[in-house]
């Protein structure tokens, strides 16, 4: 009988050794993964208004370095032009992005964008690679997924701010015509 208990004591023990070290490794592998880059693109209207911008951010712990971004199905804007990160001049879109850090791009005109495509469905998606290290070969590759979709009633919203913005704009233009008006009237009592 002591026998048996042994053997379930045994038992138990090894099967607690095994999870305990399985939640150890899940630990530890959570940990390196909250270290790497952690690279998002996403839509961007606030930093400039009535205009698409897209802006790719690390939220990694690590500095992201040579990064470059692959279209399945690239973005076009209003002008028929492909977006890119960059002027396509160099082996990166991007040198470096460290934490918490974001590179803006423009897309377009708000407006004008979603005019030429009002019926379309505006989802993209690509392949974000990037190496660890300035100098390494090793590249990491993380897909991604992008709609622009769900912005189009921006362009309602967006009209009304830039309505507001020149309806701001009207005192300095009533001022210069005040002064114009004013320099006409002074030639005129000079001529009579």
């Amino acid at each position: 009988m002591d026998k048996d208990w042994s053997t379930v004591t045994a038992s138990i023990s090894l099967i607690i050794a095994v999870i305990s070290a399985w939640i150890a490794y899940d630990t530890f592998h959570h940990q390196a993964l909250a270290q790497k880059p952690q690279i998002v693109i996403q839509p961007n209207f606030v930093d400039r208004s009535g205009l698409i911008l897209l802006s790719i951010m690390n939220h990694g712990e690590n500095p992201a370095y040579n990064i470059t971004i692959k279209w399945h199905n690239p973005i076009i804007n209003s002008k028929d032009e492909i977006f890119s990160f960059s002027n396509g001049s160099k082996k990166y879109d991007i040198l470096v992005l460290s934490k918490n850090e974001k590179v803006s791009t423009l897309v377009d005109g708000l407006t004008s964008f979603y005019n030429k495509y009002k019926d379309a469905d505006l989802e993209y998606s690509g392949v974000i690679t990037y190496t660890e290290d300035l100098k390494s070969r090793r590249k990491n590759h993380q897909n991604f997924n992008l709609s622009l979709t769900s912005y189009k009633r921006l362009v309602n919203e967006t009209d009304s701010g830039i309505t507001h913005n020149k309806l701001q704009s009207i005192p300095d233009h009533l001022a210069s015509l005040q002064k114009e008006i004013h320099s006409l009237r002074k030639e005129l009592l000079t001529i009579k």
